[in-house]
């Protein structure tokens, strides 16, 4: 379905009000902000996770913070070494 009112620029807004200052969005910018959309964790950017989580669409690991501020990833299913 749709997103509700207001919803299909909440992130293109928030990107160029916050990272742009108001300056509107250059191609470099839009890649940006899409490649964050799609490939962050709930927390952000986290490096290699897109890899580590990578099975045909399959969620295959779950990611967990401590109250350090630490990251830990697990997997949900045995991952056979190839």
């Amino acid at each position: 379905g749709l997103p509700p009112t207001g919803e299909t620029t909440r992130h293109t807004d928030w990107y160029e009000t916050v990272c742009l200052r108001g300056e509107p969005m250059t191609e470099v910018d839009w890649k940006a902000l899409t490649m964050s959309l799609t490939r962050a964790a709930d927390i952000g950017l986290v490096p290699m996770y897109d890899l580590m989580n990578h099975h045909n669409g399959l969620i295959n690991t779950k990611l967990a913070r401590d109250a350090k501020g630490g990251l830990s990833v697990y997997a949900l299913i045995d991952i056979q070494a190839e």
